[in-house]
């Protein structure tokens, strides 16, 4: 082991330097100090900066979004997710269809987002089918403006808060919580699948669908359908099911069933078949 001491120089006292006591031009106080270096301070440029913007890029992407948005029938699509939306018996209102095509008209998303919102609320009509306590009859708007949220939420890393859509979008029809509410409860649904309605395959299906010109005008059956006199039909008592038989088929508005005799056991599991129906 060294017992070789190592000795620091001292600290320098303090000096007049070392404080700004008493300086009432600070100024004045650096320059008396003289330059802090043997080098002395480069002259200020004389050229000007050279900044170039380049904002064509996204005017040009913004122009084509506005393209976008007003190149689609708004009217059309509101028809279409008023009728996979909501599920009364009957057509839907034109109150409905009005309030859908106001909460288009506000939220203006592109063609694409409305294609995907579109799908989802198709695919979860279909699952509400099978189930045995339907939605609402009056929450359509809800599927719809959580079916956006949910679509803008896949697509965006920076979604619009659930403040937005009720206000701007919903006009204060629906509130906030019932969004956010509406929008788990759809995305637990979904789950998986919402990444198969995501594909471009099913973006462009949908927008075939969305934009095609000739699903806006009503086809010749339609038509026929719309001209054809309505026959009254006097019902003496409500429909019966008739489970006599091993099936059922309807016929003219019936329920027909079967002419061979089932065994006991398959007419009671025909009953419980038929069942919710009754």
């Amino acid at each position: 082991m060294s017992n070789t001491t190592t000795f620091y120089p001292p600290s320098p006292t303090l000096s007049a330097c070392d404080s700004l006591a008493g300086s009432e031009d600070l100024d004045a106080f650096l320059d008396a100090q003289g330059p802090l270096s043997q080098f002395g301070t480069p002259p200020p440029s004389k050229m000007a900066a050279n900044v170039e913007v380049m904002e064509l890029v996204e005017e040009e992407v913004e122009d084509e979004l506005v393209e976008d948005v007003v190149a689609l029938d708004y009217s059309h699509i509101a028809r279409l997710f008023a009728e996979k939306s909501y599920t009364s018996s009957s057509s839907p209102t034109a109150w409905e269809t009005e309030h859908i095509l106001d909460m288009l008209t506000n939220a203006k998303l592109p063609a694409e987002i409305i294609a995907l919102s579109y799908n989802v609320v198709c695919t979860y009509d279909a699952m509400q089918r099978f189930r045995a306590e339907p939605r609402p009859a009056d929450a359509g708007d809800l599927l719809v403006v959580s079916a956006m949220s949910l679509a803008v939420m896949s697509a965006s890393d920076n979604p619009p808060k659930s403040a937005w859509w009720s206000v701007i979008v919903c006009n204060g029809i629906r509130s906030a919580s019932e969004i956010d509410m509406a929008t788990i409860d759809l995305l637990a649904a979904l789950d998986w699948t919402l990444h198969s309605l995501c594909s471009p395959r099913a973006i462009e299906q949908a927008m075939d669908l969305l934009t095609s010109p000739t699903a806006r005008e009503p086809s010749a059956q339609q038509d026929e359908k719309l001209a054809r006199p309505q026959t009254p039909v006097n019902k003496v008592e409500p429909l019966k099911i008739s489970l006599e038989g091993t099936g059922a088929s309807w016929s003219h508005g019936q329920l027909t069933p079967d002419s061979t005799a089932p065994s006991s056991a398959a007419e009671e599991r025909v009953k419980d078949r038929f069942l919710p129906l009754l």
